[in-house]
C-alpha cells in the first residue's frame, strides 16, 4: 500500500504509520517464528526478501519518476540481506 501525501506532516504521520505497523509485524512474525524454530536472523532476512518481491513487482509497473526510488530501495534491501548472509552465525 503506498499513500500520497502532499505536506510535511501528512508524510510524517504516515512514516509514524509505517514503522508502527513494521514493528507490530515484527513482533507477530517473532512470535510465530519462535514456534516454528526459526531465529531471529533468518526472521529478518526472510522479511527483507518478502519486501524485495514487493518492491520488483511495483518496480515492474512504476513510472519513470518513481523508478529511481524503488531502485534505491531495492538497493538497501539487497545490501541488508547480503549484510545478513554474511554476518556470523548464531551460536547456540
Amino acid at each position: 500500500m503506498h499513500l500520497r501525501v502532499d505536506n510535511e506532516s501528512g508524510y510524517r504521520l504516515e512514516l509514524a504509520l509505517v514503522k508502527e505497523l513494521v514493528h507490530d509485524v515484527r513482533i507477530l512474525v517473532a512470535t510465530d517464528a519462535a514456534s516454528e524454530g526459526i531465529d531471529a536472523r533468518t526472521a529478518e532476512e526472510l522479511l527483507l526478501r518478502l519486501r524485495e518481491r514487493r518492491i520488483r513487482r511495483e518496480l515492474a509497473d512504476a513510472d519513470p519518476a518513481r523508478t529511481l526510488e524503488l531502485q534505491a530501495t531495492l538497493a538497501r534491501i539487497r545490501a541488508a540481506i547480503e549484510e545478513l548472509a554474511s554476518a556470523q552465525p548464531i551460536s547456540r
